[in-house]
């Protein structure tokens, strides 16, 4: 074959094609005309330069530059090239099942993002929320309205180590204008001090839904005693408050609370009463509040001083809750309590 008959081919397919797009050189395409492309007369072929080139056999042949009709712009060309090669409908629909598989994975996807994150927060919620309290910490279990008070010699009772406390802790403040924080002494002198640190223990029993606080010390402790005792909450907020004076000239000042009545004593013994509130209490400000300590202070004076005290306390976990045994006897009878933990005894004699 010449090579002046190659080019023509190429030349007349090119034409064909670019006719089909562009009919009459109008530069519009087919699909905006509605003219039959079978209709149309075939354009005359043109003559185009060629440029020898090489094949991968390295055999030489010609090829020619695309032609285009008069009038055709490459922008109808593409659109034509576009609707007439790509827009199959194998492709096309291949191209939505894929993105309508995606779409599912991506619904089911946040379905689940959103079932875990309302999971978590319930979750969240339960844990946060506190937990119901229907017993107060110092728990009397059962108790009877009028109990009967024990006949005989009473037994020894043991109390729990928990219910025990020893007064070891000095609290002095001395007098001046700065703020009160500021005038602690961390290290008082012991002089001052009205007993020793840790030698008076103190325990709590009860009788029916009564408190009963026991006072033990060294001989001679109570002869100008001032003990104040407070039943509080976790939060310290005062639910009662009674004090225990041998000799009420000994204490500093107007004691708060109530003067408590003593149920038992001995020469190293005091058993006083104390109201210690079961269940939940409404409190005058507001809100409510559980039984969950016993604070206890021994208060002595010194010159120079504000606050002089050995203090003490009872407590127990709010998630905790601790039965209180019963201590009780007829009058005369005498009675021996053991205070675990500390060691020590207590002997009385009921009033």
């Amino acid at each position: 074959m010449s090579p002046d008959v190659r080019p023509r081919r190429a030349s007349r397919r090119r034409a064909d094609r670019s006719a089909a797009a562009t009919p009459g050189g109008a530069g519009r395409p087919l699909a905006s005309t509605g003219i039959d492309p079978d209709s149309l007369p075939e354009p005359e072929p043109r003559d185009e330069p060629a440029s020898d080139a090489t094949t991968a056999d390295g055999a030489a042949h010609t090829t020619v530059d695309d032609a285009r009709p008069s009038g055709a712009s490459s922008s109808d060309e593409r659109i034509a090239r576009f609707l007439h090669d790509d827009l199959d409908e194998g492709r096309l629909d291949a191209d939505l099942q894929f993105r309508a598989r995606r779409l599912r994975r991506l619904g089911l996807l946040g379905l689940v993002l959103v079932a875990g994150g309302v999971a978590a927060w319930f979750a969240f919620a339960d844990d946060d929320e506190p937990a119901v309290r229907e017993q107060t910490g110092l728990n009397f279990a059962v108790v009877e309205d009028d109990p009967a008070v024990p006949t005989g010699v009473v037994s020894p009772v043991e109390i729990d180590a928990r219910l025990v406390t020893r007064l070891a802790t000095p609290v002095v403040v001395r007098e001046g204008d700065e703020a009160r924080t500021d005038r602690v002494e961390i290290d008082p002198p012991d002089q001052i001090l009205p007993i020793e640190p840790g030698t008076v223990v103190a325990g709590l029993a009860r009788f029916g839904s009564t408190g009963r606080l026991l006072l033990v010390g060294p001989p001679g402790w109570m002869g100008d005693a001032c003990v104040t005792a407070q039943v509080t909450s976790t939060a310290l907020r005062p639910l009662s408050s009674v004090y225990f004076a041998p000799d009420p000239e000994s204490c500093p000042s107007e004691p708060v609370g109530t003067e408590a009545p003593v149920v038992c004593e001995g020469t190293t013994t005091a058993v006083i009463e104390i109201d210690v509130p079961q269940g939940e209490v409404a409190l005058a400000e507001g809100g409510s509040a559980f039984a969950d300590a016993v604070r206890i202070q021994l208060l002595g004076s010194a010159s120079f001083y504000e606050t002089v005290s050995v203090r003490g306390t009872i407590d127990v976990a709010d998630d905790l809750t601790i039965d209180v045994p019963e201590f009780a006897g007829p009058a005369g009878a005498d009675a021996a309590v053991l205070l675990g933990g500390a060691g020590a005894r207590a002997e009385c004699t009921f009033a």
